[in-house]
């Protein structure tokens, strides 16, 4: 690995498409179950970002339906609280399917996706509790550029 906490050995298109295909639900756990398949690090942390991505969404749903199951017959606020959870079931669905997406082109390209807490997660399950290298927690800032004065003024040669 390099200072930013990618890893940039070449890996095989079938290791990539594997990792890539973590995404897809159901397939992360047969994936974590293959020992093989686990002994790769690009396919295991996907496979664990994966799992915890569909488990964060599957967990919001429940919550959300569960609000609106026992809140939803109130007179006064059941219509706008279910209209609510609707969207909130709506945008949970879109924003998975969005990281999901994003995660699979990362998996695909051989690097390693940044989602705040679940990254951090899946890493120390990959590496056995060794946290994140620090670059790889965070991004760098990049320094501002440089204004460079000009020699001379505007009126003189």
């Amino acid at each position: 690995m390099d200072e930013d906490g990618r890893d940039r050995r070449p890996r095989a298109e079938a290791v990539r498409l594997t990792a890539a295909a973590a995404y897809v639900p159901g397939v992360a756990p047969a994936l974590l179950l293959a020992r093989r398949q686990r002994e790769v690090r690009l396919v295991a942390f996907h496979a664990y970002m994966a799992l915890g991505l569909q488990g964060a969404a599957v967990l919001m749903l429940v919550l959300a339906s569960t609000l609106s199951a026992l809140l939803g017959s109130v007179p006064g606020i059941g219509l706008p609280l279910n209209l609510a959870v609707g969207l909130l079931i709506l945008l949970v669905l879109c924003g998975g399917v969005a990281l999901a997406g994003h995660g699979a082109w990362a998996a695909y390209a051989g690097t390693y996706t940044r989602v705040p807490v679940l990254a951090d997660w899946a890493w120390r399950r990959v590496n056995h509790g060794e946290a994140a290298p620090r670059a790889a927690r965070r991004r760098r800032r990049r320094p501002e550029p440089e204004v460079q004065e000009l020699a001379g003024e505007a009126g003189e040669p």
